[in-house]
């Protein structure tokens, strides 16, 4: 099993993970499914979802954002430090 400074887990790693006797087959439990679907693509969310922040910050020096927009890309960032175990 992968661990999370080896690289992204793979969907059979949280799966069994999750303790399925089968991991290259789905749960029964469709929530529990989401789940480790979630898990699984949580390192590449995370990463995509900072370079995105990168090129709103860009576009709001650059350009401007709207208070919405930049009520959106401060969401993110609150985001971002959660998952990474930031206050």
């Amino acid at each position: 099993m992968a661990n999370p400074k080896s690289g992204p887990w793979s969907l059979e790693d949280v799966r069994r993970a999750m303790g399925s006797t089968k991991p290259k087959s789905p749960f029964d439990d469709p929530e529990r499914e989401a789940a480790a679907r979630l898990s699984a693509g949580a390192a590449e969310l995370l990463q995509t979802s900072k370079g995105v922040v990168r090129i709103l910050d860009a576009v709001r020096y650059q350009v401007g954002l709207g208070p919405s927009q930049i009520a959106r890309l401060e969401a993110a960032r609150t985001a971002i430090a959660k998952m990474e175990g930031r206050p």
